[in-house]
C-alpha cells in the first residue's frame, strides 16, 4: 500500500498562512465612491450538488489509492483586464473583480497567465476582509506564467490589482481554474495539525537534537488546489550552488503549481505540543526535472530559490548502494507538523512491487515513531545524515510499526540514459562521478566553537550482552577548527566515562571515535552521551543524545524455526513484549525458494521471564499455507525443549500468537494472571487520581513511562494523582515488587 495523500484539505491559520512568497506593502491610496464600489463587476457560479459529491467521496474512500477531495475545480477563462473594473488614480491604475461560488466554504485560484509588472501589488480578500492574500508582486512571477493561491474563506472573494502608471500593458492576470471548496478548512478537523497518531515523535524532542540541521531541508507538498499532501526534501548537488531541487516520490500527485512549505513544525523546543506550527515559509511552483516509477522518485526544481529568511538546508546524499546501518526520516504524517522516525537496525535490500527485486530499502520496524499517509516522499537518511532513498509506501502506523519501503537513491541515480529518468544529470551535472556528498548550509556559521554529534552506533534497543561497543561520529559546525573533543558517556543519566579525541577538524569535517567496551547492569535503562570542547561549545543542543536501552543479564534462550513457502520474500515476523509492545527481535523478508518446500531458518533468541507476542506477516495477504506455493510453519521451543508455539495455519496478511516463558517451565498466557493488575479509571484524565488493584502492596516501585521511554512519574503508593502537566496519549505503567517485575500495563491519558 502506498502512502497516498489521504486528504485534500489543509489547516490554515488565518493570520499567518501563505501559499506563496508575499511581501508586506501598504495598499496604495485610492479612494472610491460608494457608486464605484457597487459597480465592481461580479462573476457568480452556481453551487454544487453536495449530496452527490459526498456520495462519490464515500465510494472513493474504499480505495486508498484515491486521495480524497476538498474542492471541485471549475474550468474558466477570466481576465481581470477584460472582466474587471478599471479605476485610474494619479500614480496607480486599479483593477477589481468579485468572484462568487454559491455556498462554498472557500475559494482558491489557479492562473495560466500571471505576470505583475515591477512595482505592482495584488490582493485577494474574503468578503469580510479578514482573510487576505498579499501583497503579491513581481517576485511571484514565473517563467511559465503559471501561479496558484491558497484557499480564502467564504463563498465570495474580491481581487484587487494595483499597477504603476505606464505599466498597464505588461499586466497579465488570467485565471484558468476556480476551486469551490466544500470542506471546512479553518475549523477543528480530523486532519492536519495534531491529527497524526500518538506514537509520532515531535521533531523538537530531545532525541532529535542532533538532526536539527536536516529538518530545515524538509518540505510539505500541496497541489495547486491545496488538495493533496506529501513530504519532500531539499537536496544538495555536487556544485553546491543552492539550486533548489526537491526530492520526493513519483507516486505523489505533484504538479507545476504545487506549494512547498518549509519549517512546518511546533515552535516549542520540547515534546509538549501546545500550538500549531507556522505555515508562512512557502513557495509556489516547481519544474519537474526527472522521475521514474521503478524506484518511485521524482525531482523538482523550485520556481524560486528559498529566501535567506527561510533558513533552509540542502541535504547530502549517498548513491553508493551501501545499506544504512541506522535509518532516519523526517516527515509530515497526515499533514501534521513535522515528525521524526528512526530504526536502529540495518535496512535490508528488498522489493516493494515484485518481481522488481532490490529496488527499495526495507525498514523492518521503527524503534522511534512511525509513518502515515502524507509521509510519502520523505527522505531516508543513513547514519552519515545522507539521503539514500525516499518513501514509497508500506504498512507502518502506530498500531503496526513495521514494513516501510524507500526507493533506493542508488538505483535512481543512474537508472536511465535519459536525463529525465535519472538523478545524476542534475545532482552531478559536471559528471564528476561523485557517489556521495554531505549537506550544504548556505548560511554563515552562527558560532565559532560548535561541535555536532552526527552518528551514534552500537547502542541496541534490547540486549542480553554484558557490554556494548559504541561508535561515535561528530562534525565541526563552527567557524574555528577543533583540536580536541572529549566524549563523556554513561548510563541512567550519569556521565561516569570519558575519552578524548585529538587531531584537527576543519569546518564541516567529520571525525569518528570508537569507545571502550561499556559494561552494563540489569538496572541500565538509558544510555547517554555528550561532547565537550574547549573553548566552550556555543550550541549545546546538537552535541548530546539519550537512547533507551533494555538490558537483560539473566537471559532465557528460546529456539525459533521458521519454514517459508516458495515466496519467502513475502514473509516477516517480530517478537514483542506483551506489556510494553517493545520489539525484541525481528526477521525477514526471506528469499524466493526454487520450489514449494521453501527454506528453513533457525534462530537462538535471548528473552526473559514473561509473555510475548509473535507477529507473523505476509505482504501479499495469502499467508504460507497454500498447497500450490507450499506449506510453511513456525516453531518456538523453550529453554528445556518444550513447545511454546507452533503455527502451521497462517492464511492472511497478519497473525499474532502469544506465548510465555519462565526459568523453570513454560506456561500458557491464561495462567499468567498473577502478573496482572487492574487500573482504574483507565482511560484517565490528567489531574485525576489513579488507583491500582493488586494483591501485594508493599515495597512497590511504580514508574509511569511515556512513548519515548522517559520516566515521567515515580511512586510507591497504589493511589496517586496523574500530573496535570502530562499531555494526552498512551503511557506504560511498570510495577516492580522486591522480587522484580510484577506487572506492565498500558494507561491512556485523555
Amino acid at each position: 500500500m502506498k502512502k497516498y495523500l489521504f486528504l485534500l484539505l489543509f489547516l490554515f491559520q488565518l493570520a499567518s498562512v501563505r501559499s506563496q512568497v508575499v511581501v508586506d506593502l501598504a495598499v496604495p491610496s485610492m479612494k472610491l465612491s460608494k457608486a464605484e464600489k457597487s459597480a465592481i463587476p461580479q462573476i457568480a457560479f452556481d453551487g454544487i450538488d453536495l449530496k452527490s459529491v459526498l456520495f462519490e467521496d464515500s465510494l472513493d474512500a474504499l480505495d486508498k489509492r484515491i486521495p480524497p477531495r476538498f474542492g471541485i475545480v471549475r474550468e474558466v477563462e477570466i481576465d481581470i483586464i477584460k472582466d474587471g473594473s478599471i479605476n485610474y488614480g494619479q500614480s496607480w491604475t486599479q483593477y477589481q473583480l468579485i468572484l462568487e461560488s454559491k455556498e462554498a466554504k472557500s475559494i482558491n485560484l489557479n492562473f495560466n497567465n500571471f505576470h505583475l509588472p515591477s512595482g505592482s501589488r495584488a490582493y485577494i480578500k474574503s468578503q469580510d476582509s479578514k482573510d487576505i492574500i498579499g501583497a503579491l508582486g513581481e517576485h511571484n512571477n514565473k517563467v511559465d506564467g503559471q501561479f496558484s493561491t491558497r484557499p480564502v474563506t467564504g463563498s465570495s472573494i474580491l481581487i484587487e490589482v494595483y499597477v504603476p502608471k505606464g505599466s498597464e500593458k505588461q499586466l497579465k492576470f488570467q485565471i484558468s481554474q476556480v476551486v469551490h471548496g466544500y470542506k471546512e478548512l479553518y475549523s477543528k478537523s480530523k486532519r492536519g495539525f495534531n491529527s497524526s497518531g500518538s506514537c509520532n515523535v515531535n521533531v523538537n524532542c530531545p532525541e532529535v537534537d542532533i538532526w536539527q540541521d536536516l529538518k530545515r531541508s524538509v518540505v510539505m507538498i500541496l497541489l495547486s488546489d491545496n488538495s493533496r499532501r506529501c513530504s519532500g526534501t531539499l537536496i544538495n548537488n555536487v556544485r553546491e550552488d543552492s539550486t533548489p531541487y526537491i526530492l520526493t516520490a513519483e507516486h505523489c500527485p505533484t504538479d507545476n503549481n504545487s506549494i512547498f512549505v518549509f519549517g512546518y513544525e511546533n515552535s516549542s523546543p520540547n515534546c509538549q505540543i501546545s500550538a500549531d506550527g507556522n505555515l508562512n515559509k512557502s513557495i509556489s511552483g516547481a519544474f519537474l526535472r526527472a522521475s521514474n516509477a521503478f524506484s518511485d522518485f521524482e525531482l523538482y526544481e523550485l520556481s524560486t530559490k528559498p529566501p535567506a529568511s527561510y533558513n533552509v538546508y540542502y541535504a547530502g546524499w549517498d548513491a553508493s548502494g551501501q545499506a544504512p546501518v541506522t535509518s532516519t526520516t523526517m516527515h509530515h504524517p497526515n499533514g501534521d507538523i513535522m515528525k521524526f522516525s528512526q530504526d536502529y537496525d540495518t535496512a535490508t535490500s528488498s522489493a516493494y512491487s515484485p518481481p522488481n527485486n532490490n529496488t527499495h530499502w526495507r525498514i523492518g520496524s521503527w524503534n522511534v515513531g512511525t509513518t502515515e499517509g502524507g509521509s510519502s516522499g520523505s527522505a531516508l537518511f543513513d547514519q552519515n545524515k545522507r539521503i539514500v532513498g525516499q518513501l514509497e509506501g508500506g504498512s507502518a502506523n502506530c498500531a503496526r510499526d513495521l514494513d516501510d519501503y524507500f526507493g533506493k537513491l542508488s538505483l535512481s541515480y543512474g537508472y536511465s540514459s535519459a536525463v529525465n529518468e535519472q538523478l545524476q544529470a542534475w545532482l552531478d551535472p559536471d559528471t564528476t562521478n561523485t557517489l556521495f556528498i554531505d549537506g550544504f548550509d548556505p548560511h554563515p556559521k552562527s558560532n565559532n566553537h560548535d561541535v555536532e554529534l552526527s552518528y551514534l552506533g552500537g547502542v541496541p534497543g534490547f540486549t542480553c550482552d554484558s557490554a556494548i561497543q559504541i561508535d561515535v561520529k561528530f562534525m565541526n559546525v563552527g567557524n574555528d577548527s577543533l583540536t580536541q573533543v572529549t566524549i563523556e558517556y554513561g548510563t541512567n543519566y550519569q556521565y561516569s566515562n570519558s575519552i578524548s579525541w585529538n587531531g584537527i577538524i576543519k569546518t564541516d569535517e567529520i571525525a569518528s571515535q570508537q569507545l571502550p567496551l561499556l559494561p552494563l547492569t540489569s538496572n541500565d535503562t538509558i544510555f547517554n552521551l555528550r561532547l565537550v570542547i574547549n573553548p566552550s561549545d556555543q550550541d549545546t543542543l546538537n552535541n548530546s543524545i539519550i537512547k533507551k536501552i533494555l538490558t537483560n543479564l539473566d537471559p532465557l534462550y528460546v529456539h525459533l524455526r521458521i519454514n517459508t513457502d516458495e515466496y519467502g520474500d513475502e514473509t516477516s515476523w517480530n517478537i514483542q513484549d506483551t506489556g510494553s509492545s517493545f520489539i525484541l527481535h525481528k526477521g525477514g523478508p526471506y528469499v524466493i525458494a526454487p520450489d514449494t518446500s521453501g527454506y528453513t531458518y533457525d534462530y537462538n533468541l535471548c528473552l526473559y521471564e514473561g509473555c510475548f507476542n509473535f507477529n507473523l506477516y505476509d505482504t501479499q495477504g495469502d499467508g504460507f499455507t497454500s498447497n500450490f506455493w507450499g506449506r510453511g510453519y513456525v516453531l518456538i521451543t523453550g529453554p528445556y525443549g518444550d513447545t511454546l508455539l507452533y503455527e502451521a495455519n497462517f492464511t492472511g496478511s497478519q497473525k499474532t500468537i502469544q506465548f510465555c516463558v519462565n526459568d523453570t517451565s513454560t506456561y500458557l498466557v491464561e495462567n499468567h494472571i498473577e502478573k496482572q493488575v487492574k487500573l482504574f479509571p483507565n482511560p484517565i484524565r490528567s489531574g485525576d487520581r489513579l488507583s491500582l488493584d493488586l494483591q501485594s502492596k508493599e515495597d512497590l516501585d511504580i514508574q509511569l513511562i511515556d512513548i519515548q521511554g522517559r520516566v515521567v512519574l515515580r511512586e510507591e503508593s497504589t493511589q496517586f494523582i496523574i500530573p496535570s502537566s502530562l499531555r494526552n496519549g498512551m503511557y506504560i505503567l511498570e510495577i516492580r515488587d522486591r522480587d522484580g517485575l510484577m506487572a506492565v500495563e498500558k494507561l491512556l491519558i485523555q
